[in-house]
């Protein structure tokens, strides 16, 4: 009966279902798997899963996309198992010490590694191609940067280009020099259609440079569409010094670049992140609870240097009276095809009062969902609190060594280390699909688990979600794992 009505108006009732739906229909009769499988259908369809897919699809196949649906959906499932399941593994030798390390899409990674004993550090471009390909673990690139222990990156692939941002500040006659530099990788010449063939390439340098204030000091470097953003902390010098926080902008196409100054707000900056169209600024208060302010981006003056950043909504998070240490993870992945707030989660030792003495540890773990904006029936101005969604803890004897979370917020992973027996273990975490609560179990079928030395020589760890692939940075090697 289905197949009697326009075709305008099948299309129309395709629009409204899911992907599952689709696959399902192109099982069923000729007429109706030739509409379900129509390019424009599978170009505007919205998935509440992650999917390995640009935000503009408008290049590609309805074909194309759908292969990606159909990894993403094994993916989910395979997620959401109690024992998920490790598809393939393989150890990439002869690296450096990673200091950091971040995927480019599920394709490539960008490392920043320091090599033996030598005061030299190597930004590298990684090409790791799937598990289906024959195609080995090749180093695409290496460039020489200035050595420094505060070193910060973060890079981003648009159009088979990408942008690679490096921050880091050298100790120069007692004084730090903060360097910004930005290099640009074309691999479009090198694009097959089905994986990247990439020789060694060089990239292009579109900026380096340093602040015009004295004692500067650049860090969170972020790439945005055709734009690279740093945070810019300066030390004015009055008698009593204050930091000063900016948002110091480069425009990759000119080179232009302009800065906006964050209202301080009587915090210390901890971290910024830019999630799609809302710059989120994160810092600590005095009463050590964290101020999240959100501001929307780019700025309506986008020329003006030094303007203030106008400020949408402030979210307050705490306090951790009880809680030092407290570390702070946010997605480094980009987010313009997910439409959901921000989340933060925090980790940290609260000391419990134990007969008038604070001497019983207790690590915990919270989940906090950062809107957009607040809720219209607040004042401008007003500080709206926030209530974890999830808040977990931990063994005692547990040290959780690295923590990555996906670009939805749906999904993390981590590596942790029990003294109990020497436990070395890769756990995932995420949010059960009917009741929404939050789960964590430890991947089966990883070699990581037989070896317990790994988890603390582990220098570094990433996790792309979209794919399942997950790196860890050990001494010598890399272990690109896929889920």
């Amino acid at each position: 009966m289905l197949l009697t009505l326009p075709q305008d108006v099948i299309f129309s009732i395709y629009e409204q279902l899911e992907a599952q739906d689709l696959l399902l229909l192109q099982q069923t009769c000729s007429g109706l798997c030739a509409l379900a499988r129509a390019d424009h259908i599978w170009r505007n369809l919205k998935f509440p899963f992650p999917v390995d897919l640009p935000d503009n699809r408008d290049g590609l196949t309805g074909l194309e996309i759908q292969h990606s649906v159909v990894r993403a959906l094994r993916l989910e499932a395979n997620w959401c198992q109690k024992k998920s399941s490790i598809l393939n593994f393989k150890v990439i030798p002869k690296v450096g010490k990673v200091l950091h390390m971040q995927f480019v899409g599920p394709s490539f990674l960008v490392a920043l590694s320091r090599w033996q004993a030598n005061r030299i550090l190597h930004l590298e471009l990684w090409h790791l191609p799937r598990s289906y390909s024959s195609l080995p673990a090749s180093r695409v690139s290496v460039i020489e940067v200035p050595f420094s222990d505060q070193t910060d990156l973060d890079a981003s692939i648009s159009d088979h280009q990408i942008t690679v941002a490096f921050t880091t500040s050298t100790n120069q006659n007692d004084e730090r020099t903060p360097l910004l530099q930005v290099f640009k990788f074309d691999c479009r010449q090198f694009y097959d259609g089905y994986d990247y063939i990439l020789p060694t390439t060089l990239p292009e340098e579109i900026f380096n440079g340093k602040p015009a204030f004295p004692r500067g000091v650049f860090t969170s470097p972020i790439v945005h569409n055709n734009t690279v953003i740093a945070v810019l902390e300066k030390t004015n010098s009055n008698p009593l010094p204050v930091k000063i926080y900016n948002l110091f902008v480069v425009n990759v196409a000119t080179g232009n670049t302009s800065y906006v100054t964050i209202p301080r707000l009587g915090r210390r900056f901890m971290k910024a992140k830019l999630y799609r169209d809302v710059m989120y600024i994160i810092g600590i208060l005095e009463d050590e609870s964290i101020l999240v302010t959100a501001h929307l981006w780019p700025p309506h003056r986008t020329d003006s240097d030094g303007e203030d950043l106008p400020v949408a909504a402030k979210h307050r998070i705490g306090p951790f009276n009880n809680t030092p240490y407290v570390s702070c993870y946010i997605s480094q992945e980009r987010t313009n095809n997910i439409d959901s707030p921000l989340t933060i989660f925090l980790t940290g030792d609260e000391y419990m009062n134990d007969e008038g003495a604070y001497h019983s540890v207790r690590r915990k773990w919270f989940g906090f969902s950062v809107p957009k904006k607040s809720n219209e029936t607040e004042r401008e101005g007003d500080i709206l609190s926030l209530e974890p969604f999830c808040a977990t803890e931990m063994d005692n004897r547990t040290t959780r060594v690295f923590t990555c979370i996906g670009k939805t917020g749906r999904r993390m992973v981590w590596s942790e280390f029990s003294d109990i027996g020497s436990i070395c273990r890769l756990m995932k975490g995420g949010f059960e699909p009917d009741s929404g609560e939050f789960f964590a179990e430890p991947f089966a079928g990883l070699p990581l688990n037989l070896n317990p030395g790994i988890a603390r020589g582990c220098t570094a760890m990433c996790f792309e979600e979209c794919s399942g692939r997950i790196c860890f940075a050990l001494p010598g090697d890399m272990l690109l794992v896929e889920l």
